[in-house]
């Protein structure tokens, strides 16, 4: 049994008690009360039906993979350095991947981005600090190096328009640990010139207390998110640093700061939370509200519900998640609502490794779905062999699916599996674009004569996360969507309008206020 406390106002109603079936929420009285009590069941295993159907395909990456499409059909690739040098897992448009060896960058990709603006995905590379300019076919047409004076330690990266120029530039999380120098977490972005990048800004550093060891036990050092935390329009980060704690070094110290754009290329930061959990984190909006929020996990899961004040509401989900991979977020059974998908193993060790699914309900409550096995585990239990977790549509059925890539100590070792999302409902019914970025619209299409109501069914991808999407009918915002995930978005709405002419906007928005726009005319009859 799961429990979860959130906290609600002085104000709200009283909610009488609702028996719901197993699995799902009940909701005592609240009167007077300052939280409110969820219980969350596990769902009977009779009668559950898998919900993806896993396909393996070797890819021994030696750092985490980059996820982006490559080649231009519309699919999400991966891009890791493996033993056989930089490797691509390229889609075949079917759900289906191809393994190809790339030769030219050096080092090991860290992100992605347009940054030539060419309609072509670019890659960044770490070591021999350079970006690979895409060619649209999987290959690279040049090479442009980058400068910097550091060597970091571990890395990650996020990219976004960060100054509001037009162009994405590069934010890049790591260590320092230099001999006679104290260890720090750093932030540095570099603001894309149209021509390469300028020289890193700091925006963030945390000094590593003396007796502290950077990282603790099997968790990454860092994480960094991307998203819009307090709902301005500019693109914000989330870093989680972790470290031991100098006075208890069997304790771990784990720190998220919130670092707010501006959207000048500044930042303004904040922690978030100090806490001794081992946790990695995931962002997206998980209420709908128009705020993204950060879901952590690892043995319990935590959702920090963000708010335009620049403040976030921390709700706790104590759970057995076993998990040292990033958190899942989508709406994987097209609820309306994104889910939470986990690797995890089952309740008796009995040698399998596999998922678990946290269904939200329409009320924003949880319900536990039961394991799903996706491979044999040799190891011993306690370390889940996933380095990596990740979401997105991989066989354009509009539906999220998850990818996971395997270390050693399991039936398909150095492997990248695929769990194609086998239930029946879509995120929307309009099929993405075939293309990296784009907007493909279903209904209505331009110069149309249709009546009232009207389905506006369009669908978005596009080289970075989409944060919402939007319909404008003759000026006027009618109605704003959230259903997202990754680098796709989508949206059915029925509107009732008049009869007559009247302009349509369609828009697919990001996190740092950047747009995808189509327009066009319709007549109502």
């Amino acid at each position: 049994m799961w429990t979860i406390t959130r906290p609600v106002s002085d104000s709200s109603p009283d909610l009488a008690f609702r028996s719901r079936a197993a699995g799902e929420v009940s909701v005592k009285s609240l009167s007077n009360w300052k939280s409110m009590l969820f219980t969350v069941l596990f769902l009977a295993g009779a009668g559950y039906t898998q919900s993806f159907m896993p396909s393996y395909y070797p890819f021994a990456a030696d750092y985490k993979a980059v996820q982006v499409d490559l080649n231009g059909d519309g699919i999400p690739d991966l891009i890791a350095l493996t033993s056989s040098g930089i490797t691509e897992l390229l889609s075949n448009g079917a759900g289906g991947f191809t393994t190809q060896t790339v030769t030219g960058p050096s080092g090991y990709p860290i992100a992605t981005g347009d940054f030539n603006v060419d309609g072509k995905a670019d890659v960044i590379f770490m070591n021999n600090f350079q970006i690979g300019y895409g060619a649209g076919n999987g290959s690279f047409s040049s090479f442009k190096t980058i400068a910097w004076s550091i060597t970091p330690n571990d890395v990650v990266a996020q990219v976004a328009d960060f100054n509001g120029d037009g162009k994405p530039d590069l934010a890049i999380a790591f260590d320092t640990s230099e001999a006679g120098q104290p260890s720090t977490f750093q932030v540095a972005v570099f603001i894309n010139n149209g021509n390469g990048f300028n020289n890193p800004i700091t925006v963030f550093q945390r000094v590593v207390p003396n007796g502290a060891n950077i990282g603790f036990e099997y968790t990454t050092p860092i994480n960094l998110v991307l998203g819009d935390f307090d709902s301005d329009g500019h693109a914000d980060l989330v870093l989680r640093t972790t470290e031991s704690d100098p006075i208890n070094p069997g304790t771990a110290v784990v720190i998220l700061t919130a670092l707010f754009g501006n959207g000048d290329g500044t930042f303004s930061a904040s922690t978030i939370d100090t806490t001794s959990d081992l946790t990695q984190i995931a962002a997206a909006d998980m209420n709908n509200d128009g705020t993204t929020d950060i879901v952590a996990d690892y043995f319990a899961t935590a959702i920090y519900y963000g708010h335009s004040g620049r403040t976030f509401t921390r709700v706790n989900l104590t759970s057995a998640g076993d998990t040292e991979t990033t958190p899942m977020l989508a709406d994987f059974n097209g609820g309306g609502r994104k889910d939470i998908v986990y690797s995890s193993f089952p309740p008796d060790n009995s040698g399998t490794i596999g998922v678990r699914t946290l269904l939200q309900t329409s009320s924003g409550a949880f319900r536990q779905l039961g394991f799903e096995a996706i491979d044999t585990y040799y190891g011993g239990h306690g370390i889940v062999p996933f380095l990596q977790a990740l979401v997105g549509d991989y066989n354009r059925d509009g539906k999220p699916d998850v990818a996971l890539l395997a270390g050693d100590e399991i039936q398909h070792p150095q492997s990248a599996d695929i769990l194609l999302n086998a239930r029946p409902r879509p995120d929307g019914s309009c099929q993405t674009p075939a293309a990296p970025a784009g907007i493909h619209v279903c209904s209505p299409v331009a110069n149309s004569q249709v009546t009232s109501p009207v389905k506006f069914s369009f669908s978005a991808t596009s080289f970075y996360p989409i944060r919402k999407m939007e319909i404008w009918i003759d000026g006027v915002k009618r109605k704003e969507a959230y259903e997202v995930f990754a680098d796709e978005g989508f949206s059915d709405v029925n509107l009732t309008l008049s009869s007559g002419s009247h302009h349509v906007a369609l828009f697919a928005g990001g996190f740092d206020g950047s747009v995808q726009k189509v327009s066009y005319d319709i007549s109502v009859q």
